[in-house]
């Protein structure tokens, strides 16, 4: 698998400001699902319920990663496993 480093960094610099363990969650649901319309839904479903957020804080960071999801087309589970991995990595270099 060749990973485009380009759009690692533009993920990382992205999120830079989100906790990277709530990305973690959300990688490790598609490392169980492999499947990245099941994980949009559950974003979506997440964002969307009353009940879920935490804080304000805690929506932001589900909104940033569903807008990844959104605006980066992977063309598969494990590509987005790949960049998601490496962008997480990266995050942290860019805080």
């Amino acid at each position: 698998m060749k990973i485009d480093f380009g759009t690692v960094e533009k993920i990382a610099q992205e999120l830079q400001d989100i906790d990277p363990n709530e990305l973690g969650k959300v990688f490790n649901y598609l490392r169980a699902t492999k499947n990245i319309k099941k994980t949009r839904d559950m974003l979506t479903r997440f964002i969307g319920s009353p009940n879920f957020s935490r804080s304000k804080q805690t929506k932001r960071y589900y909104e940033a990663i569903n807008d990844v999801f959104r605006n980066y087309k992977f063309s598969s589970a494990e590509d987005a496993l790949y960049t998601l991995g490496w962008a997480r990595r990266l995050m942290k270099y860019y805080k």
